[in-house]
């Protein structure tokens, strides 16, 4: 969930760890298409204030200018935008993923693929 891996703080370590393993890194935020999308819930309300998760995402984006952000609506949409991000490209090698992700695991994510 957006609002509290941002609220946690584990987004803001995920996307260090993307965007120093890989070239373009992206993060992609689907939501579900019979819920209306905001970016604070109800729920979130009662805990933390509108400007909280707003502010959060902002430091987000600003402290990782190279992070590509995608919003889908759907599953339907991502697994058709992956088709077509797909489209001339090679198949990902899953050993060189594996790698990247025991990098990042040990703490030496330097590593770009």
């Amino acid at each position: 969930d957006l609002i509290q891996s941002l609220a946690s703080g584990r987004l803001y370590t995920q996307a260090e760890h993307m965007c120093s393993a890989y070239p373009e890194p992206t993060l992609l935020v689907e939501f579900d298409p019979a819920r209306q999308f905001t970016m604070v819930s109800k729920e979130a309300l009662a805990h933390t204030g509108p400007h909280t998760i707003l502010a959060k995402m902002v430091v987000l984006v600003l402290h990782f200018p190279k992070l590509r952000l995608i919003w889908s609506p759907s599953p339907r949409y991502t697994s058709e935008l992956f088709r077509v991000l797909k489209q001339g490209r090679e198949q990902p090698d899953p050993a060189a993923a594996q790698a990247v992700a025991a990098e990042v695991a040990a703490g030496d994510s330097g590593v770009v693929v």
